[in-house]
């Protein structure tokens, strides 16, 4: 009998051990695990609808595509971005390459498309795990990382997909993933 009410006063114990470890964890390194399930899920905080217009600046290797009101950078990943025989705007990155439309206007850095061809979607999305933040002299707050996400997908069946980091204390977006599938056979 004095076996089974060891292992039950073992229990709590161990259940505050497991508590107060992740407790930590959560603290110094909440960041880390939610940028990585961000890998795998973010939740949506809002799907904008956006206008069949986009514009690019730049000179061929980065640059900044603006996207509605926003401007978002192409850096770090730098894809290229120019023109194609039949004047559209492509991007490429990895050996592909995905047109998002005719060039509609265009000048010595900055070229504008009507993607209208395209079927497009734009979301800002955030991570679903906050972790705690500490400042000096603040209360502790909950933070979480946030992204944008432009998805078109050709009338070929081609995909693109860009994805960026946005860093809301410095107002600055940097390109984390970009995805370029080829079109459905």
């Amino acid at each position: 009998m004095r076996t089974g009410s060891l292992v039950v006063r073992k229990i709590p114990i161990v259940l505050l051990i497991l508590i107060v470890t992740v407790s930590i964890l959560w603290v110094f390194a909440g960041r880390q695990v939610s940028t990585f399930v961000d890998q795998f899920k973010i939740q949506t905080i809002s799907g904008d609808e956006i206008g069949p217009y986009m514009g690019y600046e730049g000179t061929g290797d980065g640059g900044v595509l603006f996207i509605g009101s926003l401007s978002l950078s192409l850096a770090p990943l730098n894809p290229h971005v120019g023109t194609t025989k039949d004047n559209q705007i492509a991007i490429a990155n990895g050996g592909r390459v995905f047109s998002l439309g005719p060039v509609s206007r265009s000048t010595n850095d900055t070229l504008e498309t009507d993607s209208s061809e395209n079927t497009v979607t734009f979301r800002h999305a955030r991570s679903y795990i906050p972790w705690p933040v500490f400042e000096h002299g603040v209360t502790p707050r909950l933070n979480r990382n946030e992204y944008y996400e432009y998805a078109s997908t050709a009338r070929n069946g081609q995909h693109l997909r860009l994805l960026w980091s946005v860093d809301s204390e410095k107002n600055a977006t940097s390109l984390i993933r970009i995805d370029i599938s080829s079109a459905a056979r």
